[in-house]
Protein backbone atom coordinates (compact mmCIF):
# COMPACT_ATOMS: atom_id res chain seq x y z
CA UNK A 1 0.00 0.00 0.00
CA UNK A 2 1.42 3.38 -1.05
CA UNK A 3 0.48 6.60 0.67
CA UNK A 4 0.92 10.00 -0.96
CA UNK A 5 1.01 13.12 1.17
CA UNK A 6 -0.67 16.05 -0.59
CA UNK A 7 0.66 14.86 -3.94
CA UNK A 8 4.28 15.46 -2.93
CA UNK A 9 6.76 12.98 -4.30
CA UNK A 10 8.84 12.73 -1.13
CA UNK A 11 11.85 11.18 -2.84
CA UNK A 12 12.12 13.92 -5.44
CA UNK A 13 11.42 16.81 -3.06
CA UNK A 14 13.59 15.86 -0.06
CA UNK A 15 17.34 15.51 -0.49
CA UNK A 16 19.97 14.05 1.81
CA UNK A 17 22.86 16.34 2.82
CA UNK A 18 25.12 14.62 0.27
CA UNK A 19 22.52 15.10 -2.49
CA UNK A 20 21.90 18.71 -1.45
CA UNK A 21 25.61 19.53 -1.51
CA UNK A 22 25.92 17.97 -4.95
CA UNK A 23 22.84 19.87 -6.16
CA UNK A 24 24.31 23.17 -4.91
CA UNK A 25 27.77 22.16 -6.16
CA UNK A 26 29.40 22.93 -2.82
CA UNK A 27 31.42 20.76 -0.44
CA UNK A 28 29.26 19.09 2.20
CA UNK A 29 31.13 21.04 4.90
CA UNK A 30 29.98 24.31 3.27
CA UNK A 31 26.41 23.03 3.32
CA UNK A 32 26.62 22.25 7.05
CA UNK A 33 28.21 25.67 7.70
CA UNK A 34 25.32 27.40 5.92
CA UNK A 35 22.82 25.33 7.91
CA UNK A 36 24.56 26.32 11.14
CA UNK A 37 24.44 30.02 10.12
CA UNK A 38 20.73 29.52 9.31
CA UNK A 39 21.25 30.44 5.65
CA UNK A 40 19.66 27.18 4.49
CA UNK A 41 16.58 25.76 6.16
CA UNK A 42 16.27 22.04 6.68
CA UNK A 43 13.97 19.37 8.01
CA UNK A 44 15.10 17.16 10.86
CA UNK A 45 13.77 13.60 10.88
CA UNK A 46 15.15 12.26 14.13
CA UNK A 47 18.91 12.54 13.69
CA UNK A 48 18.66 12.90 9.91
CA UNK A 49 18.66 16.16 7.99
CA UNK A 50 16.72 16.58 4.78
CA UNK A 51 16.53 19.54 2.43
CA UNK A 52 13.61 20.63 0.28
CA UNK A 53 14.65 21.02 -3.33
CA UNK A 54 12.47 24.15 -3.61
CA UNK A 55 14.40 25.72 -0.70
CA UNK A 56 17.71 24.89 -2.37
CA UNK A 57 16.44 26.51 -5.58
CA UNK A 58 15.63 29.64 -3.57
CA UNK A 59 19.11 29.64 -2.03
CA UNK A 60 20.67 29.29 -5.47
CA UNK A 61 18.63 32.17 -6.84
CA UNK A 62 19.48 34.49 -3.94
CA UNK A 63 23.15 33.61 -3.48
CA UNK A 64 24.09 33.40 -7.15
CA UNK A 65 23.26 37.08 -7.64
CA UNK A 66 25.24 38.08 -4.55
CA UNK A 67 28.20 35.84 -5.32
CA UNK A 68 28.46 37.20 -8.84
CA UNK A 69 28.99 40.65 -7.36
CA UNK A 70 31.70 39.29 -5.07
CA UNK A 71 33.47 37.37 -7.85
CA UNK A 72 34.96 40.43 -9.51
CA UNK A 73 38.76 40.06 -9.67
CA UNK A 74 40.78 41.86 -7.03
CA UNK A 75 43.17 44.56 -8.26
CA UNK A 76 46.63 43.15 -8.90
CA UNK A 77 45.48 39.54 -9.27
CA UNK A 78 45.39 37.77 -12.60
CA UNK A 79 42.17 35.98 -13.56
Amino acid sequence: MTTEFSGINRRADLLTPKEAAAYLRVPIKSLYNRVQRKEISHIRLGRLLRFKKSELDRVLKVTSALELEDCSPSPGKAS
